[in-house]
């Protein structure tokens, strides 16, 4: 435990390890706490959050700010709810907040961002920004907004100079570094740190033992798996339609999770195909293990054009898991490169259904045991919790040291 002249304050909407934002955040949270004594948390106070942080992270001073939670896919209610996080948490900041703290914070809600480069601003202080999203190019990847309009063009003003204010940026993919450098951050103030997954609480397990798949009675077919968010940048109508043009007559198509698009694979999956497709609803967190265990290959799909925008964190506990990835991305995109660099899985580029259905057949004819072991070996080697949260650690210790704030 290290003595340091400033406080750390970490600034989540979720810090609890409900989902993966709150897991990957939980665990920071706990390595603060222990590198530096204590660590300040702000969070919306809401029992799908966690009331009680400070009850299991020693060393946690936990700051809960009352906030209503909001139907997060009705476009209006999810940025009335942003806007009050956003008040709940600035008078209480900026009271709080000194000259020579650091404060981390992720991209969501978005317009925390805006607020969070006043504060830095403002008291001077010092702000780690975490870019799991890139506001506001995500918008249009999803289809809720056009480039080529006086909104988009302010929007971006604004955020391109909260994204250039933060002290440092932690970008999770290679891609996401080139767009970060195009929005005016500077290249020293990036720092690329992937994804990881916990492999001591995440091991391989045999199929066999998934009682999931045991109901859904695949038999030995190759199952193929979607876990996680079913979202409008999943790349979901290409996926669902290479499906359709699978030849293969020994594939099973597993979709896990919630989201804007779970419509659209229910109804495919009670339609009538050639390979069953399912739908096995939404898992809580503490479900991973079972879940993860439930397949052959794991799925892990983007739209077109969200180059840069997102590094999906289910590869990296598939890894874990030791489960090969089929990756569907644009060409270049973190995740496409190190499947191909690694060699733990295959890729498609988005919007090609055809090569999308001409890649899981071939998977289907040539079986998946020649990667086995191979995800987890490089999940630990290079995509391990410790190496990240070192990381972590060692921005933080150098800007809690630095007496000039930028």
């Amino acid at each position: 435990m290290k003595s340091m002249p400033g406080m750390v304050h970490v600034i989540s909407e979720y810090v609890a390890p409900v989902n993966s934002t709150g897991y990957y955040w939980s665990r920071i949270i706990q390595r603060m706490a222990g590198a530096f004594g204590r660590v300040v948390v702000w969070y919306p106070d809401s029992s799908e959050r966690s009331t009680s942080i400070g009850s299991w992270i020693t060393g946690v001073e936990p700051r809960p700010v009352q906030v209503k939670s909001v139907n997060k896919r009705n476009l209006f209610t999810r940025a009335m709810g942003e806007l009050r996080f956003i008040f709940a948490f600035a008078w209480r900041l900026l009271w709080r907040v000194r000259r020579g703290d650091v404060v981390l914070s992720g991209t969501n809600p978005v317009l925390l961002i805006l607020l969070l480069m006043f504060v830095k601003k403002l008291r001077r202080c010092q702000w780690v920004l975490v870019a799991y999203d890139v506001f506001p190019e995500n918008m249009v990847a999803a289809g809720l907004a056009s480039k080529p309009g006086m909104l988009f063009f302010l929007m971006k003003k604004m955020f391109d100079s909260a994204y250039a204010s933060a002290s440092v940026v932690v970008v999770i993919g290679r891609d996401m570094r080139e767009l970060m450098l195009r929005k005016g951050v500077l290249s020293d103030r990036i720092v690329v740190q992937p994804n990881w997954a916990d492999p001591l609480t995440i091991s391989p397990q045999s199929r066999a033992t998934s009682k999931l798949l045991r109901e859904l009675n695949v038999g030995d077919r190759i199952v193929f798996q979607f876990f996680g968010n079913i979202g409008r940048v999943q790349g979901i109508d290409n996926l669902l339609r290479g499906i359709s043009l699978v030849t293969a007559s020994n594939a099973a198509f597993v979709f896990i999770g919630d989201g804007a698009m779970v419509d659209a694979v229910k109804e495919h999956a009670d339609g009538s195909h050639k390979n069953p497709v399912f739908y096995a609803g939404n898992w809580p967190m503490e479900a991973n293990q079972e879940m993860l265990s439930a397949c052959d290959v794991a799925i892990v799909s983007l739209s077109k054009n969200m180059y840069g925008l997102g590094v999906p964190s289910k590869a990296y506990f598939s890894m874990a898991a030791d489960k090969p990835l089929l990756v569907i991305g644009d060409d270049g995109s973190e995740l496409v490169c190190m499947v191909k660099e690694h060699k733990v899985g295959w890729a498609c580029s988005p919007g090609e259904p055809q090569a999308l259905a001409r890649t899981i057949d071939e998977i289907c004819r040539t079986g998946t045991e020649s990667l086995r072991g191979k995800p987890r070996k490089v999940l630990c080697a290079k995509f391990s919790e410790d190496l990240g949260l070192s990381k972590y650690a060692d921005i933080v210790e150098r800007l809690l040291g630095d007496n000039e704030i930028s």
